[in-house]
């Protein structure tokens, strides 16, 4: 009741990742290496995405090298270490990205392949928001980032257009929770 009550007005995270948390502590404990696993996981989780992120833009070798880099970043390493919602929001990130370059790499004629890219952007950025006001952030720059990769491959229309729209327009939609 607290971290809807009292503690909400004054912590500047959204009360979604304590409450993740309780339920994680009701199942696995309380202890500090209970508290930190969400983290932990979600950091080694968004290694890896940024390294599926990379490959697929860049080759392995980059993919390589940007996992490294990610993996050996003191803040990163610092964030995954904290039970704090950091590296889950850098995970959901990395996520964005790989969902919107999908969205922009689909064609035509792959409608399911859009719509599940759509709504995998979507519930990247709003869960995003959940975690971290900056969330927000977080959805706009990877919906801009699939509207960059569609400029860049001179594949820039309406119903590509249209695609990152509605997918923009799902997050914010379930976003408003969160973000009233």
């Amino acid at each position: 009741a607290e971290l809807f009550g009292p503690i909400a007005r004054l912590e500047t995270n959204p009360p979604f990742y304590y409450g993740a948390i309780k339920a994680w502590t009701a199942l696995a404990g309380g202890s500090d290496l209970a508290l930190r696993l969400p983290s932990v996981l979600a950091g080694l989780g968004a290694i890896a995405a940024t390294w599926l992120l990379a490959a697929r833009g860049f080759g392995h070798r980059a993919a390589f090298w940007s996992a490294l880099m990610l993996a050996i970043t003191a803040w990163h390493v610092f964030q995954s270490r904290e039970a704090r919602a950091y590296a889950l929001v850098g995970l959901l990130y990395a996520l964005g990205l790989l969902a919107a370059r999908a969205l922009a790499g689909t064609g035509r004629e792959e409608t399911g392949r859009r719509l599940a890219a759509a709504a995998a952007l979507a519930v990247c950025g709003a869960g995003a928001a959940y975690a971290h006001y900056s969330g927000i952030l977080v959805a706009a720059s990877a919906h801009l980032y699939g509207l960059c990769l569609l400029l860049v491959r001179r594949q820039f229309g309406l119903r590509g257009l249209l695609w990152f729209v509605a997918s923009g327009a799902a997050c914010l939609a379930l976003s408003v929770p969160v973000l009233a």
